[in-house]
């Protein structure tokens, strides 16, 4: 699986943004706030 290993399940750190899509667009969510 392409990209899991480097940005995914098995990345050394984690996400500082969450992309979200909804159909009203596209919602942008600080991971540090979770």
């Amino acid at each position: 699986i392409v990209g899991v290993v480097t940005n995914g399940l098995f990345a050394r750190r984690g996400a500082d943004v969450i992309l979200v899509g909804t159909d009203s667009g596209v919602q942008t969510l600080d991971a540090h706030k979770f």
